[in-house]
């Protein structure tokens, strides 16, 4: 994979404080991770755990992480 098809590439993060899951491409993710950067934003709190040739890959490791929380969450 090149680095104009990475770029489209699926990613997701997982936020610690906010408990909670975002998908974006790795495009976006840089993007909104800059913009933050160039205001001193330290509210950022996502953390790359995944990266997916697609959506629909990225759908299936989604299941599992939310599983997988809600296990660690004592929700199961």
């Amino acid at each position: 994979m090149d680095l104009t098809e990475f770029v489209k590439a699926t990613v997701v993060e997982w936020s610690p404080r906010q408990k909670c899951f975002h998908v974006f491409t790795v495009g976006e993710m840089l993007d909104h991770n800059r913009r933050a950067f160039f205001r001193e934003h330290s509210g950022v709190d996502f953390i790359p755990i995944g990266f997916f040739p697609t959506d629909r890959d990225a759908d299936g490791f989604l299941k599992e992480a939310h599983a997988h929380r809600r296990e660690l969450d004592g929700e199961v």
